[in-house]
């Protein structure tokens, strides 16, 4: 679920697991209705972790929100490009990656992404 389009509803993180196709940990999340999701596993996650997705989620490792709701100076990943596309996180996927929220303003918000290049996204964009 890298767009973490489940929103507004509770998960627990289940298992911690290593996908050999990627080289970042993948993590099974349980949904509250019964759903079960794989998202990006970052440092800070465990097993019984509870995530979620939403406009009004508390500032804390795992959980996913508009760039314009994070704080500025916060590490973030997996990041979309475009608000109203389907496919979800695009920027700083990889294991070990970040990116830095540098700046918001009405529009846009602005980010130093891993490679040091610092982009403009629109604020509607998520990221965890």
């Amino acid at each position: 679920d890298w767009g973490r389009k489940k929103r507004g509803i509770f998960g627990t993180i289940e298992t911690i697991e290593y996908d050999p196709y990627r080289n970042a940990r993948i993590c099974l999340v349980n949904y509250e209705d019964g759903e079960k999701r794989y998202i990006l596993h970052a440092v800070g996650f465990f097993v019984g972790q509870q995530v979620i997705a939403d406009e009004e989620a508390p500032i804390y490792v795992g959980n996913a929100m508009p760039l314009d709701k994070i704080p500025v100076g916060t590490q973030v990943h997996n990041i979309e490009m475009h608000p109203c596309r389907t496919k979800g996180g695009r920027l700083a996927r990889a294991a070990g990656t970040s990116a830095i929220v540098l700046a918001k303003d009405e529009k846009w918000v602005t980010v130093k992404l891993p490679s040091s290049e610092v982009r403009l996204l629109k604020k509607e964009c998520w990221a965890t």
